[in-house]
Parts: C-alpha cells; sequence; structure tokens
C-alpha cells in the first residue's frame, strides 16, 4: 500500500536497530524519551519502541511481502514473541531479583551486540540487494 520496496525496509529496519543496539550497549543516565530516569510521563506506551518497534514491524513486512506463502509462519512467529516478551515482562520482578542488577546490566549490552550483529547483517542485505544485480 505505501509502495516501500524491500531494499528501503531493510535498510530503515537495520539502521533502527542498529540505534537502539548502540543505546543498549552504551547506557546513559537518560531513558528512551531523553528525559533523566524517574523523570519519565506516568503512562509510557511500553510495546512501542522496546517490543513492536518500527524495526519489528518493518521486518515482518518485508518477510510477509517475500514470502507470503509463509504467512502462517510470520503469524506463528508474532505470537511466540508476544508470549515471550509477556512472560518475561510479568516475571520481571522476579528475574530482577535472580539476576541482580549487574546481571541484568551485562544481559542488556549482550543482547545489544546480537542485535548490533542483526542490524548490521540486515543493511549489508539493503546495500547489496541496491547494488549488486
Amino acid at each position: 500500500m505505501l509502495d516501500l520496496s524491500s531494499e528501503a525496509l531493510l535498510l530503515a529496519g537495520g539502521i533502527i536497530l542498529f540505534l537502539i543496539a548502540i543505546k543498549l550497549i552504551f547506557p546513559t543516565d537518560t531513558s528512551w524519551l531523553g528525559m533523566k530516569e524517574g523523570e519519565e510521563p506516568l503512562l509510557f506506551p511500553l510495546a512501542v519502541p522496546l517490543i513492536a518497534g518500527p524495526s519489528a514491524v518493518a521486518t515482518v513486512m518485508l518477510f510477509a511481502a517475500r514470502y507470503p506463502e509463509q504467512m502462517l509462519t510470520w503469524f506463528s512467529a508474532i505470537l511466540l514473541a508476544s508470549g515471550v516478551s509477556t512472560v518475561v515482562l510479568f516475571f520481571s520482578a522476579t528475574l530482577h531479583g535472580f539476576m541482580g542488577n549487574r546481571g541484568l546490566a551485562a544481559a542488556q549490552r549482550l543482547l545489544g551486540m546480537l542485535l548490533t550483529a542483526i542490524s548490521v547483517d540486515m543493511i549489508i542485505d539493503g546495500v547489496r540487494q541496491v547494488f549488486v544485480p
């Protein structure tokens, strides 16, 4: 409907994922909104951008456009990711008590590195599709 190419979705999704990954690896004293900790608004749309952000939507749109015959697979992947996110959010206090602040910081940086690799791969794929016939 928006007439976006798969290359544009790959590049945009990769860039957004990369920016999020950098924020995970090198945290600052400000939140995702650019405010200091504790100054965030009372209501914060937690699902956006942390869980179902633009890069996730772009990735699902890209895969659905490339492989429409596997729509059930993409839907199942979204359900599985949503289920895991729900469980993690539900047990977040228990997880924090088990891992502690240092464990959570280490996990955040480790997942940030993984996200960086995924985002760079998406960018490389997008550039390759644009410049290599």
